[in-house]
C-alpha cells in the first residue's frame, strides 16, 4: 500500500474549511474532528471490485437471517443466546437496505470484521469527497434510494453528539431535491440545557479525549447558522407521522438498546404501517453474534441456495466468527495468537463498537488471556471470538491544527464504506468510501488523534 505524498502546508486551513462549510461537526466541534490526510488516499481498482462483492455478500448473510430467525432452531438459538431481558426479541422480515461493514485490507482483497448496522459517518463522507473534490457518490446514492420518499433519521440521545454529520446529510439531499429530516426525541432547547449543565458531550467521550479550542455549545445557534431548523422534527410533527399513518423511509440512528421502549414501540409500529427502514426494527442485527451464524450448517445451505457464488463470497469476507462459550475456551487457549474476542451487543455501556471491548490475544501472556476469557465467558450478554485478520500499515501525511504537514509512520488502518440497495433483488456497490489510519493498534476509529482520508480508486 502506497503512502499519501506530501503536497506541502495549508496554512490557511482551506481544507478543513471546505469540510466545515458542509456544516458536520461532532459535539461541541464544528467541522472535521480527525486530521485530516492532505489527499484522497488511492487503492487499486482490485481493491474496489473486491468491495462491491463484499456488499454483495453480506447483505445475503443479513437476507438469510431475515428468513429464517425464528424458524431454524440452530440460527434462532445463536441469535437468543444471552440476549438480556430488556432487549425485545423482535424480529422484522424486512430487508435491509443500508450497512456499513468495517474492513480489513488484504492484499487488493477486504475482510469485513463488523457489520455495522446503524452507522454514522454519512455526513463526514460526503464532507470529504466535497473537500478534496473527488467524486460524490454517497448523497446521490441516498437520494436515489429514497426515490422521492421521505427520510427520517430518528436518533438516540445517547448518540446525539453524532446529529451534525446526520443533519449535514439532511441538508446535502436537500440541495439534490430531496427530503430528509431527523426526529430529535428530546427537544434542542432541552438537549442545549443538558450540555451546558456538564450532563452531555463532557470527554472523554468517543474519540475525543479533551476539549479543543474553539469548542462550541452554543446548539441553537450552530442550527441557525448552518440553516438547519428545516430538518429538525420534534415531537408535535412525530406524532403527526405516527397519526396519519405516512409511510417515510426511516433510519434507525441507534441499537435496541439506545432507545426509550415507547420509542422502540413507536417506530415498529410505523414499520407495520408501511414505513421502509433502511435497518429493521430487528433486534438480531445490532449484534456481533450474526456474523458466528456463517459457521452454522443451517445458514450455509441457505448461502448456497441463495445465488451463484454467495457462499464462497461470505467465507471470502468474512473471517471466522464463534460465540464464547465453555465449549471453545481451550481451542482459544490453545490458538491465542490466532483470535481477539469482542462485546457482541447488549452490553449498555456502548463498548460493543468502535473496539472499546476488543481483547487481541497476540497481546496477551497465556495466563492473561485465560483470565481474559474466563471474565468474558462470565459476561451477561454475548461475547464473540474472531479469527484475528491483521491490520495493513499506511504511512499518510495529514494537516495538523495549524495546516502544518505531518507525517504519521506505519499506521494501523480500516477502510469503511455504505452500501444501500434500493430492493432486496437490487445490486449493491459500495459508497462514501473512506479510511482510517490510526497509531493506536486497536480501537481503529475515527478520533481526534486519527488520520482520515476519502479513498480514490484507480
Amino acid at each position: 500500500m502506497g503512502m499519501i505524498q506530501d503536497a506541502g502546508p495549508d496554512p490557511d486551513n482551506a481544507l478543513r474549511r471546505r469540510m466545515a462549510a458542509t456544516g458536520i461537526g461532532y459535539a461541541g466541534i464544528d467541522g472535521a474532528w480527525w486530521l485530516p490526510a492532505i489527499a484522497p488516499f488511492v487503492l487499486p481498482k482490485a481493491t474496489e471490485n473486491a468491495l462491491s462483492a463484499a456488499g454483495q455478500a453480506c447483505f445475503a448473510l443479513l437476507d438469510v437471517v431475515a428468513d429464517y430467525y425464528g424458524k431454524d432452531p440452530d440460527l434462532t438459538e445463536l441469535m437468543d443466546f444471552k440476549r438480556p431481558g430488556h432487549i425485545p426479541g423482535w424480529h422484522s422480515r424486512q430487508p435491509v437496505l443500508s450497512l456499513r461493514p468495517d474492513f480489513q485490507l488484504t492484499g487488493e482483497g477486504v475482510v469485513a470484521t463488523e457489520l455495522e448496522i446503524c452507522p454514522s459517518a454519512h455526513g463526514y463522507a460526503h464532507a470529504m469527497q466535497v473537500a478534496y473534490g473527488c467524486k460524490q457518490d454517497i448523497v446521490p446514492a441516498v437520494a436515489r434510494l429514497l426515490g422521492g420518499r421521505e427520510l427520517l433519521i430518528v436518533t438516540t440521545p445517547e448518540w446525539r453528539e453524532f446529529m451534525w454529520e446526520q443533519l449535514a446529510l439532511c441538508h446535502a439531499l436537500g440541495e439534490l431535491g430531496a427530503r430528509a429530516r431527523l426526529y430529535c426525541p428530546e427537544s434542542v432547547a432541552r438537549l442545549q440545557r443538558r450540555v451546558r449543565a456538564g450532563e452531555l458531550w463532557q470527554p472523554p467521550i468517543f474519540g475525543l479525549s479533551r476539549k479543543p479550542d474553539g469548542w462550541d455549545d452554543d446548539i441553537t445557534g450552530r442550527i441557525a447558522r448552518h440553516g438547519y431548523a428545516d430538518f429538525i422534527v420534534g415531537r408535535t410533527e412525530w406524532d403527526e407521522i405516527l397519526a396519519n399513518n405516512a409511510s417515510p423511509v426511516v433510519f434507525r440512528f441507534g441499537y435496541f438498546e439506545n432507545f426509550e421502549s415507547g420509542l422502540l414501540e413507536e417506530m415498529k409500529m410505523l414499520e407495520r404501517t408501511g414505513a421502509t427502514f433502511l435497518n429493521p426494527t430487528s433486534f438480531a442485527y445490532d449484534s456481533k453474534s450474526i456474523l458466528a451464524a456463517v459457521g452454522l450448517a443451517s445458514v450455509r445451505k441457505a448461502l448456497g441456495q441463495a445465488n451463484a457464488g454467495a457462499l464462497a463470497a461470505v467465507d471470502a469476507c468474512i473471517p471466522e466468527t464463534v460465540m464464547l462459550t465453555d465449549a471453545v475456551m481451550q481451542r482459544l487457549v490453545r490458538e491465542r495468537r490466532d483470535w481477539v474476542v469482542k462485546f457482541a451487543g447488549f452490553d449498555q455501556g456502548n463498548s460493543a463498537w468502535g473496539g472499546r471491548s476488543l481483547q487481541v490475544g497476540a497481546q496477551f501472556t497465556d495466563d492473561a488471556w485465560s483470565e481474559v476469557l474466563r471474565q468474558y465467558n462470565d459476561l451477561p450478554f454475548p461475547v464473540v471470538a474472531q479469527r484475528n485478520a491483521p491490520t495493513r500499515r499506511a504511512s499518510v501525511f495529514y494537516y495538523d491544527e495549524r495546516g502544518a504537514t505531518q507525517l504519521l509512520v506505519d499506521g494501523a488502518t480500516r477502510l469503511r464504506a455504505f452500501f444501500l440497495r434500493e430492493t432486496r433483488t437490487s445490486e449493491s456497490r459500495a459508497v462514501g468510501v473512506h479510511i482510517t489510519v490510526s497509531a493506536k493498534q486497536t480501537q481503529v476509529s475515527e478520533a481526534s488523534d486519527a488520520v482520515q482520508a476519502p479513498v480514490a480508486f484507480e
